[in-house]
């Protein structure tokens, strides 16, 4: 709480006043009614504060209102706040307030139990010294603390003695005068580990009741005051929830059930942290299952606390493990480790034909598979393998015919007004019920104002949807490539949605795959692969960002406290994978796998959702939008990307950006009406006032194409247009390329939608071709390429290596233009420049495409100079469990070594390396892909719209020609597609010869060479960025 409030000339906060009521109420000799009122007050505080919407500034004036209206709350606040600035009771002589921290007042020996919002302990009787304390007398104070440090002595002694009766005495005499020892300065952290250490011994169950007693009556005083109470303390008590003793069990069960959430709220230092505390305690009910059910009021008290702290994806997740849930998760993982077991003594084999198909093929099939092997077992008499089998096909049914009982989860949401946001399904839960119902969930949990209770049973609820998907969804036998699969595809993308990940963009690819179910049958097998694709990248993203949650929940998890929740060592590398294989979003990578559908451009992928996310978008009737007039469009699939860059860069370097203005989008093949016609000769007549000439007589334009993300060098650009009719006509040239091969494959990579087609942009040509003059592209972090008399498109097409160099004081100004730029935005940007008889002038702007080495870096040198955050560069680049598989990339072994004469070396070069087959166009892709092998595209054409299809096809390149930052490698930058250019020849390579790329180095070596891994060149970036 950081707004303050005045009182009486008095400045104070939320925080102070109830440290100040809590010191009040625990002072010695405070008069039973200052108790009682301070108790009172600061349970009205904590309780209003414990609802996470409550409005602090309210409270502050029901504070207020409180104070001055009742004489006994106005008096307990000013001595609260008067006790706060340092005041020392009276009756206490100097020389004892010299050992006393009177900051820690508020610990009164009683516990915290008055803490706990609603509800006020019993005070526990106080030291017997505490009359003495109470006296006034200088002397009898100083004979109570000799008194009580003598007897603290004899106390430690005792429980350092190893006598069982001398333990307890110790022990006993702590608990009951700890306050007054910790205030005296006698008692120190290292006492108080000596005792937690008589927690772990075996030999007496009264001392470890006595101890978590002594616990629990200074929880607030070792917890909040001296924070001794700490994880490794929490830990040790945890382990006593599986004490051999069921007494001692039941004594912290209990202590765990009042206290979990007060301890959680001063030891959770982060997410892991925080999952890692609930986990432990949780792992070792699971050696005593019997007491499962005892425990569950703890966890779901828990539970209900840790949703304030979770997100909805976070808690749906965690959630997920809870002991005494229905824990399909244990269910799934059980059988694949069954699967295991029998194809070691069926197949032969370990990864045989059984645990293939449990593993990575998941469907009711599995039960036909498993009555076949049982058939075999009985035939030959194993009776070990029967049983496995047996309990196998048990599994299998409850994973595949499990049904939910909505009845009784309605019952269990405590407000109706939840509940009534809910789509309930009306009888049997359907795959179109299923994803209803996940997305309402969903839906009322982000909508409505959910308390504690109910948070905590939405997250388990969007769970339990997750896990009637992985049966009902399942890829039965037949559904490949048939409309039934699409709909199974649709329902798990709502479900993947209601577990709390993405943005309505994912509801957008569910609702167009339960439209292609719908239309199936009309559709050729064309259009039905296309919009297959175009879906198919989109759910590869998802599942992409999936993966990546789990891994930056688990691996940190399994790293740090592999240990302490008995995880084995066997299965720690593959932990985070096993728990994301046990979800129903599974059964989507099952899917795409079938159909043989992959991501490509994840990068462009992630953009595409990012515009989804935005206002529902309907294609209105074509206009027309000046760069940096008002009313300019947001909507990027309306004006497209390179439309609004130059409307930003007109807003803020106006006399470096030609003008011009911008066309809205139209899908490929569109023509232009004579209504439209008339639209776009009135944009020309208002360009050429502002050029104060006429378009055929004295200035030409271009006119470029705009997608609403970038597809470089994919679409058409026509130059130095002079009149309306060739204007014309190149707009519907631009409109056709829409529709363009090199098109077409990026929109399919990448899941860009065919509806939202292009924007067309007609701008002031600006000539780089004369003395004086030239085009190039630039980024922050190298040298801009740019080529002297020449056109862009000579630039970007690759047609021109761009080897010249920009002069200094251009270079000098674009360079400080991208820094700004750059940190206005907030990532780093790509520009197209043109210089005309020494003018410069920015033609485009374009979030850069980098490898993930370059982005990295980029990245933490904005932390390293104070522009951004450490989390917010994490965030950008894909989260910490992103970031720790980065710390290490692959290289080629024994590269060092290789004679010249088995090398081609390059220019430059990009991606991770790999052992590829040459191949020299489409043809030459599809059979080595057919045959198993991994191909690279070999071109002599640099250009994007020649080269892309076969380029991503192949899923790498090796291109003789070209420049850094042409479009095609920004293409292959994108895809990870990676590749060495620049080559003097192509003509070096045939057809099917096996080489290794190796683009770190710019080469390309002759043969197969293995492939490691090794520590990333920026992996103490990535370790500063990941450092706490």
């Amino acid at each position: 709480m950081t707004t303050s409030f005045i009182l009486n000339g008095v400045t104070t906060d939320i925080s102070t006043l109830e440290t100040g009521l809590l010191g009040l109420a625990g002072l010695p000799g405070a008069d039973a009614t200052t108790v009682e009122t301070a108790q009172r007050f600061y349970d009205f505080i904590t309780t209003t504060e414990a609802n996470p919407f409550h409005d602090p500034r309210a409270l502050q004036q029901e504070i207020l209102r409180l104070v001055r209206t009742d004489p006994a709350v106005l008096k307990v606040f000013m001595r609260a706040l008067s006790l706060q600035s340092g005041w020392k009771p009276p009756t206490l002589g100097k020389r004892f307030a010299q050992h006393v921290d009177f900051s820690f007042l508020k610990g009164r020996g009683n516990g915290p139990a008055q803490l706990s919002a609603g509800a006020v302990a019993p005070v526990k009787s106080r030291s017997p010294a505490s009359a003495s304390y109470q006296t006034g007398a200088e002397e009898d104070q100083r004979a109570a603390i000799a008194s009580l440090a003598k007897n603290y002595h004899t106390a430690m002694a005792d429980i350092k003695s190893g006598d069982v009766a001398r333990i307890k005495n110790g022990l006993r005499f702590l608990k009951y005068n700890l306050s007054h020892l910790v205030w005296g300065g006698l008692f120190q952290q290292r006492d108080y580990n000596v005792v937690m250490a008589e927690l772990g011994h075996e030999d007496s169950d009264i001392r470890k009741a006595i101890i978590v007693d002594f616990i629990e009556w200074h929880l607030d005083l070792l917890v909040v005051q001296k924070r001794w109470f700490d994880q490794k303390s929490y830990d040790a008590l945890a382990a006593r929830l599986a004490d051999n003793n069921p007494v001692v069990r039941e004594r912290v069960r209990i202590f765990f059930q009042e206290y979990i959430g007060w301890l959680l709220s001063f030891l959770q230092k982060s997410d892991i942290a925080g999952l890692a505390i609930v986990l432990n305690p949780l792992s070792h009910t699971v050696r005593y299952r019997e007491n499962v059910e005892q425990i569950l009021p703890v966890l779901a008290k828990i539970g209900r606390l840790l949703s304030l702290r979770f997100s909805f994806r976070k808690g749906v997740i965690i959630f997920r493990d809870y002991p005494g849930a229905f824990l399909p998760n244990e269910r799934i993982n059980r059988l694949k480790k069954l699967a295991e077991e029998i194809s070691q003594s069926m197949d032969g084999d370990v990864r045989g034909e059984f645990r293939e198909n449990i593993h990575n093929h998941p469907s009711r099939a599995n039960l036909e598979m498993i009555d076949r092997y049982l058939a075999r077992a009985r035939s030959d008499g194993n009776g070990m393998v029967i049983r496995l089998l047996e309990e196998a096909k048990v599994l299998c049914e409850e994973i595949y015919n499990r049904k939910l009982n909505l009845n009784s989860v309605r019952d269990i949401l405590n407000e109706p007004h939840v509940s009534a946001k809910i789509a309930w399904p009306e009888g049997e839960l359907d795959l179109v019920g299923l994803g209803r119902l996940a997305v309402s969930v969903r839906d009322a949990f982000d909508s409505i104002i959910v308390f504690p209770e109910d948070r905590y049973h939405l997250m388990r609820l969007a769970d339990s949807l997750d896990q009637v998907a992985f049966g009902l969804c399942a890829l039965n036998e037949g559904e490949a490539g048939t409309a039934a699969q699409v709909r199974k595809m649709a329902t798990l993308v709502q479900v993947l949605y209601g577990s709390g990940f993405g943005n309505k963009g994912y509801l957008e690819v569910a609702q167009r795959l339960s439209s292609l179910a719908e239309e199936w049958d009309l559709l050729n097998s064309d259009v039905r692969e296309a919009r297959l694709r175009i879906e198919g990248a989109l759910i590869h993203h998802m599942l992409v960002d999936y993966q990546n949650v789990y891994r930056e929940i688990f691996v940190p998890l399994v790293r740090d406290y592999g240990d302490a929740l008995g995880i084995p060592q066997e299965e720690r590398v593959g932990y985070a994978s096993a728990k994301y294989r046990a979800t129903g979003v599974f059964q989507l990578a099952v899917h795409l796998e079938s159909l043989g559908v992959r991501g490509g451009l994840d990068e462009t992928s992630a953009r595409v959702f990012e515009i989804m996310s935005g206002e529902p978008w309907n294609r209105g009737p074509l206009q027309t939008f000046a760069y940096g007039s008002q009313g300019f469009p947001s909507d990027l699939r309306e004006v497209g990307g390179k439309g609004t860059g130059l409307d930003w860069l007109v807003r803020r370097v106006p006399e470096m950006v030609p003008k011009g203005f911008v066309i809205s989008s139209r899908e490929g093949g569109h023509k232009l009406s004579t209504a439209e016609k008339r639209t776009i000769r009135e944009a020309i007549k208002k360009l050429e006032r502002k050029m104060g000439k006429k378009l055929s007589e004295g200035f030409s334009v271009s006119v470029r194409s705009g997608g609403a993300v970038s597809m470089s060098g994919a679409m058409a650009t026509v130059l130095n247009v002079t009149n309306e009719d060739a204007l014309f006509a190149a707009m519907e040239k631009v409109y056709a390329s829409w529709n363009s091969p090199a098109s077409r494959e990026i929109r399919e990579e990448a899941g860009i939608p065919a509806e939202w087609g292009t924007a067309v942009n007609v701008v002031e040509m600006v000539d780089g071709t004369g003395k004086d003059s030239g085009s190039g592209v630039a980024v922050s972090d190298s040298i801009p390429v740019y080529v002297k008399g020449k056109r862009g498109d000579e630039v970007v097409s690759g047609r021109d290596k761009a080897t010249d160099k920009l002069p200094y004081a251009l270079r000098k100004t674009l360079s400080e233009k991208i820094r700004g730029f750059e940190e206005e935005l907030g990532y780093p940007v790509q520009v197209e420049f043109t210089v005309e008889r020494k003018k410069l002038y920015l033609l485009q702007i374009r979030p850069a495409h980098r490898t993930r080495e370059r982005l990295i870096r980029w990245y933490s040198n904005r932390v390293k100079w104070k522009k951004i955050s450490k989390e917010t560069a994490i965030r950008a680049l894909g989260g910490r469990g992103v970031l720790e598989l980065a710390k290490e990339v692959s290289v080629v072994e024994g590269s060092e070594t290789v004679a010249v004469t088995e090398m081609v070396r390059g220019h430059f070069g990009e991606g991770a390396p790999s052992v590829r087959e040459v191949a020299f166009d489409s043809k030459d892709i599809a059979e080595i892909h057919a045959r198993g092998g991994l191909a690279v595209y070999v071109t002599s054409n640099p250009d994007a719209g020649v080269s892309v299809p076969s380029a991503l096809q192949a899923g790498a390149l090796i291109a003789s020609g070209g420049n850094v930052l042409a479009h095609l490698f920004d293409v292959a930058r994108s895809s990870n597609t990676a590749f060495v250019a620049g080559l003097d020849s192509a003509a070096v390579f045939k057809k099917g010869d096996a080489v290794t790329l190796d683009p770190a180095n710019h080469r390309v070596l002759r043969g197969r060479y293995k492939i490691r891994t090794g520590p990333s060149p920026v992996k103490e970036d990535i370790e500063f960025l990941l450092r706490r």
